[in-house]
């Protein structure tokens, strides 16, 4: 059977990291986040500009694809999490499906923009995230990048599952339970794309 890896991506403030601690939480497996390691780099080497912000943003990515790459290798399944876009982050996940037995299920969050814009400026203000990232000086940068309110799925093989999170009472997690259970048993699993 295919060593499987869940990736769950969307804009800032959609609420991956909520989903990815439920679905961590429910599959009991390993979970990689681009922010938790961003933090331990911050730890490490400091806090300087946005430029510096992105450097540490590209090395916790690379980070992260060499532990997917270690757990692979053992054929470990694993969750990985970040604000993913095919045009940077696609061809790490490409290439990883030429070198390892592999599938992937993308989990892609989102919601209308306005909505977004103010959930993200709410987070902010209130300092909900790690001082590290800064965020209440990144409204205005983030406010265009957020308008969207969804991104698309990277350009790879495997299921994608859309998850509306304008109200999380209402994301169906029980249902989001049932498909990704389908696809960790699953030998090969059809392409796809799910809305929930």
């Amino acid at each position: 059977m295919s060593t499987k890896i869940i990736i769950i991506t969307g804009l800032a403030a959609t609420g991956k990291s909520w989903l990815a601690n439920i679905i961590t939480e429910f599959t009991s497996l390993p979970l990689i986040t681009k922010d938790d390691l961003k933090i331990e780099l911050f730890s490490s080497l400091g806090t300087k500009d946005r430029a510096w912000d992105r450097s540490l943003g590209i090395t916790a990515l690379n980070l992260q694809r060499l532990i997917l790459e270690k757990m692979l290798e053992k054929r470990v399944s694993i969750i990985v999490e970040s604000n993913y876009l095919d045009q940077y982050d696609g061809d790490r996940f490409r290439s990883l499906a030429k070198s390892f037995d592999v599938e992937f299920l993308q989990i892609v969050l989102g919601t209308n923009g306005e909505t977004l814009i103010e959930r993200y400026t709410k987070r902010a203000l209130r300092g909900e995230k790690h001082p590290f990232f800064n965020e209440q000086n990144n409204i205005e940068e983030f406010r265009e990048r957020l308008r969207p309110g969804f991104v698309d799925p990277m350009d790879l093989p495997g299921k994608v599952i859309k998850v509306d999170t304008t109200d999380f009472a209402k994301v169906n997690i029980q249902e989001l339970k049932k498909k990704i259970a389908l696809f960790l048993k699953s030998d090969k699993y059809d392409n796809a794309i799910i809305n929930i």
